[in-house]
């Protein structure tokens, strides 16, 4: 399924679980899941989605931070003058903020065990966000992928 066929299914059917989806007949692998989100490869696509934790109990805080995942990407993409974070982003094929559900291209778990090229991605992310040192926690490895190349992918952006 190519992926402009995938994003005409997702406008149909507006899934909001992963049980919707499956009942429009996808068939998805559980990768992972955080604090707001799990996140599902759709099998015989490149793209993952993910929906809403429902197991944390706060659906609007799951909300509130895709939104703010979403504005980050377009401040991200806004962005005029300096060190573009463009080509960071990943590749965003649906999004529905009401519901917190995204889709995305995927892409594979940025595993590098540097601790201190990790710390260079997060400072560099804390900066052009303007991020408190509090925030500092959600920037773990999950939070970032590859590309088969090896470039970095910002796979969140959920406290902008």
């Amino acid at each position: 399924m190519t992926p402009r066929e995938l994003v005409r299914k997702l406008k149909k059917i507006r899934p909001k679980t992963a049980k919707d989806m499956r009942r429009a007949g996808f068939h998805l692998r559980y990768l992972n899941e955080g604090c707001f989100r799990q996140v599902y490869k759709i099998v015989g696509t490149s793209a993952v989605i993910k929906f809403p934790n429902l197991t944390s109990g706060n659906l609007e805080s799951t909300k509130e931070h895709i939104k703010q995942e979403s504005r980050g990407f377009q401040k991200i993409r806004k962005q005029k003058r300096g060190l573009s974070l463009r080509p960071y982003l990943p590749v965003i094929y649906y999004k529905d903020l009401e519901a917190g559900v995204t889709a995305m291209k995927y892409y594979q778990s940025y595993r590098r065990s540097d601790p201190k090229e990790r710390a260079k991605l997060t400072d560099f992310l804390m900066t052009f966000f303007h991020y408190e040192s509090e925030d500092r926690h959600d920037y773990g490895y999950g939070n970032f992928g590859m590309t088969p190349e090896g470039r970095v992918k910002i796979l969140d952006l959920g406290m902008c």
